[in-house]
């Protein structure tokens, strides 16, 4: 049966939903706030996807677009039943970056502050994923522009540590493009497309 979660959700970025142990459902969207701010909000529910409590906005980064960025959130829930999220954000108005954040909420309606995860100098980074292993260890993957190409970049972060490891590049040469991940027993798996860059 379908379950209704919101209205005035940005109709090309895409949707992220995750279930943790205790059964909660965790959505996650672009949300069209007033004046068009095209911030993330979040939204859970506890009996199974058959009802849905109101909205609670992530993060205001006050993103405001006449229009889809075509680039959404993306989510993981721990063995605690926290939930994570990636998404990207336009920062710096002057010169405009477009830079991958990152949280963490145990209930859905509060969140730890967001931590920037691409670069301070990173112009264009986007298509982020993230994914928890069975361990508790976070990792988040994107791709963004290097000169030229277009690198998967990783950073990850022990379970419970609240810190980041710095990035890493994983693809060697070629562009690579929309970067998937999964966590594993220990560790985790990424995979990409990968071709030329004008593809």
């Amino acid at each position: 049966t379908e379950a209704h979660v919101s209205r005035d959700v940005c109709f090309c970025c895409k949707t992220a939903v995750a279930v943790g142990p205790s059964g909660r459902v965790n959505v996650a969207w672009r949300h069209i706030f007033p004046e068009s701010m095209r911030d993330i909000a979040m939204a859970t529910s506890t009996d199974g996807g058959r009802t849905f409590g109101s909205l609670a906005r992530v993060s205001e980064d006050r993103w405001q677009l006449s229009g889809c960025p075509d680039d959404g959130p993306a989510m993981a829930v721990d063995a605690g039943d926290a939930a994570h999220l990636v998404w990207p954000t336009l920062v710096n108005q002057a010169a405009p970056q477009k830079a991958i954040f990152y949280t963490s909420t145990g209930d859905g309606r509060s969140f730890a502050p967001r931590v920037r995860l691409s670069a301070d100098d990173q112009e264009d980074a986007a298509h982020p994923q993230i994914a928890v292993d069975a361990a508790g260890n976070v990792a988040a993957v994107w791709d963004e522009q290097q000169g030229d190409t277009r690198r998967v970049v990783i950073r990850t972060s022990r379970a419970g540590s609240g810190h980041f490891e710095p990035p890493r590049v994983l693809n060697a040469e070629g562009s690579a493009f929309h970067p998937f991940v999964v966590g594993l027993q220990e560790g985790f798996l990424v995979a990409w497309p990968s071709g030329p860059a004008e593809n």
